[in-house]
């Protein structure tokens, strides 16, 4: 959230300007954060946070170079960005940031008509930047406030409005940390549902923003990385239900797992991609594995090249690797053993190096 150093300069400025008690109280940083949030927080509220977030309204004339103007159409609502200004050595963001990183259930609860508007403004910003530091705030939202809020103010649907939006940028790098941030946000969002409901937005986030991440910018390991994070919760979720997106799914899985063609020279973002790639397979093959046979054959092959580059590595992440490739074997050989049994035996004669992982005792899955 808001950076240490603007949040020592914020508390020092409220201590200077609104606090009439003695400097004992805020002889630390701590003292200091303690005593603002306990004495303060309605004049924090009051007189730094909405004074920074109004809104100004310029309406132009209805005579703009000799044409007639639309009061409705040329209507202009500009923002006025002084929440944006760090004169101060801290911006209003750096307030709501501290507000909810300091605020119990209860508080932030009682808080929220003060609180909402501007984390809305924040989140909704064209600038990436303040974008992320709002979908921060509200994942901090999502985690601490109780059910009863959310049903009250209606907080399910406005939150997910602002986050699916979060999704639609993937195509500059510059985005991409807020698009970690906006997928964690939405898992945990949906995670507050009961079924159906949580069933079925996230079963939105599957078809709204991963696969159409995946068809705009899948081919790039950093954001196919982000876009295969969320899967596993999404699949638990959703069930045998995911198989209708199975195709499409599998084939982003694949693709992660198949980036690497010379594993002794990858990069550890790869390795991270390989390895999420791999436990998302584990995922699909026991969610719906009543379609799997009809992809065996892209699955063997794709589990059988990330093991013939990692089978030899001794780093850890190669070595958890490994351990999700055998898994993925275990459920691929218990959906379709007799439909493969043929290609398995065709690979072992091909290269004995994956003795290791066709060969290997197949026991219960958990």
């Amino acid at each position: 959230m808001e950076s240490a150093s603007a949040k020592e300069v914020f508390l020092h400025y409220v201590c200077a300007h609104y606090c009439q008690h003695t400097s004992s109280h805020c002889s630390s940083s701590v003292d200091k954060e303690k005593h603002v949030y306990k004495h303060h927080l309605e004049e924090v509220l009051d007189k730094c946070v909405q004074p920074l977030f109004v809104l100004q309204t310029d309406t132009p004339a209805h005579n703009h170079k000799g044409r007639y103007a639309d009061p409705v159409k040329d209507e202009e609502i500009v923002e006025a960005p002084l929440w944006k200004e760090t004169d101060r050595g801290f911006d209003g963001a750096t307030i709501v940031e501290w507000i909810v990183s300091q605020g119990t259930a209860t508080d932030l609860s009682c808080l929220l008509p003060k609180l909402l508007p501007p984390t809305l403004r924040i989140a909704d910003n064209y600038d990436f930047y303040y974008k992320q530091r709002g979908v921060v705030i509200i994942h901090a939202l999502v985690i601490k406030l109780p059910q009863t809020t959310f049903m009250a103010y209606g907080l399910q649907g406005l939150f997910a409005e602002i986050l699916f939006k979060s999704l639609a940028y993937v195509s500059d790098t510059e985005v991409l940390p807020t698009l970690v941030c906006a997928y964690t946000c939405l898992v945990d969002l949906g995670s507050r549902l009961k079924d159906p409901d949580k069933q079925v937005f996230m079963e939105k986030i599957l078809t709204e923003g991963v696969l159409v991440g995946a068809q705009y910018a899948g081919h790039r390991p950093a954001v196919l990385l982000i876009l295969l994070t969320p899967l596993p919760a999404i699949y638990h979720a959703i069930g045998i239900a995911g198989v209708r997106y199975l195709k499409q799914v599998l084939s982003m899985v694949c693709q992660g797992l198949s980036v690497l063609h010379n594993a002794k020279s990858a990069s550890e973002s790869l390795l991270l991609l390989n390895e999420k790639a791999a436990e998302c397979l584990a995922c699909l093959l026991e969610q719906c594995w009543p379609r799997i046979p009809f992809y065996s054959g892209m699955v063997l092959k794709t589990l059988a090249n990330a093991w013939i580059c990692y089978y030899d590595r001794q780093d850890s992440t190669a070595k958890t690797l490994c351990q999700w490739l055998k898994k993925d074997y275990q459920w691929l050989h218990a959906s379709c053993h007799e439909i493969i049994k043929a290609d398995v035996e065709a690979l072992l004669s091909h290269d004995a190096r994956l003795a290791s992982l066709l060969c290997t005792p197949v026991e219960r899955i958990k």
